[in-house]
């Protein structure tokens, strides 16, 4: 890809002051909430509250190997606040005539996707990079069994941490493409994944059952934030899924591949000048 095209989405964000406040925000947010649960347990202890006879802070969720599946579970939710920040971007575009001039000075559609793909990958790194320095960080000061083996088992839910976030972001890319406008797309963003998609998802079960399942569990917000499953069911003695079912790896994908189409499509076809 053209050095030009990235030096290019650097100048616009690092002039933007509300994207550096959220950065931060991010940043902090993503460091503070992982690092919490041991703040968490600990007061639960002061309270006198056990779980079955053990002590909360007895839990071993930042040792190895469980510390892997636990944080990438609870990392993910971190990444509304970079999506928040992607749509911010786009919509300034948009908004600002910036994407219409630079298509005017010789930018393609289709670069400017690319350098917006770009600009996905570079948070779901910074997201990544965060959640194995701090499991790293936890995993090494609370666990007994530092062996190889113990460190790297649950190690694949990093990676598929790192796709459940492009998804995500991806999905906030396409519908910034199609809606435009900063605000709406925020708002329609969360009202999406918190009261529309379980509302659709609710109406087919009602209406069907189980027999539409397959479909419930294809929709997109659904698809991409339960392929890690919740992990924190062992410590009171339930059954989880501790790795990633290949049907769900293949829903991510799809929505994944989907919204880089739609994307093209939308730039591509737009009549941005």
């Amino acid at each position: 890809m053209n050095t030009k095209i990235l030096q290019l989405e650097w100048l616009k964000i690092k002039h933007k002051r509300s994207f550096q406040i959220l950065l931060l925000i991010y940043l902090i947010s993503l460091v503070t909430v992982l690092f919490s649960g041991q703040w968490l347990l600990a007061a639960l202890d002061r309270l006198s509250i056990d779980f079955e006879g053990y002590r909360p802070s007895m839990l071993p969720i930042y040792e190895f190997p469980d510390i892997w599946h636990n944080i990438s579970y609870v990392a993910y939710y971190l990444a509304f606040i970079p999506a928040i920040m992607l749509i911010i971007s786009m919509g300034m575009e948009y908004e600002n005539d910036t994407l219409k001039q630079h298509i005017i000075d010789g930018l393609k559609p289709t670069e400017f996707l690319m350098s917006k793909l770009w600009l996905i990958i570079c948070f779901a790194t910074i997201h990544l990079s965060v959640v194995f320095l701090v499991g790293m960080t936890m995993g090494l000061n609370q666990s007994y069994d530092r062996s190889i083996s113990a460190i790297f088992k649950y190690f694949e839910f990093l990676p598929v941490l790192f796709f459940q976030v492009v998804g995500m972001l991806l999905f906030v890319c396409t519908l910034t493409l199609f809606i435009k406008k900063t605000g709406l797309s925020i708002l329609i963003f969360i009202l999406y994944f918190i009261i529309i998609e379980p509302i659709i998802s609710g109406v087919l079960f009602v209406l069907a059952g189980d027999n539409l399942a397959i479909i419930r569990q294809m929709l997109p917000a659904r698809a991409i934030s339960e392929v890690i499953s919740f992990p924190f069911g062992r410590y009171v003695f339930r059954e989880v899924l501790d790795y990633i079912p290949i049907s769900r790896l293949i829903s991510l994908f799809f929505w994944i591949f989907t919204f880089c189409t739609l994307s093209y499509i939308k730039l591509s076809r737009s009549d941005i000048k």
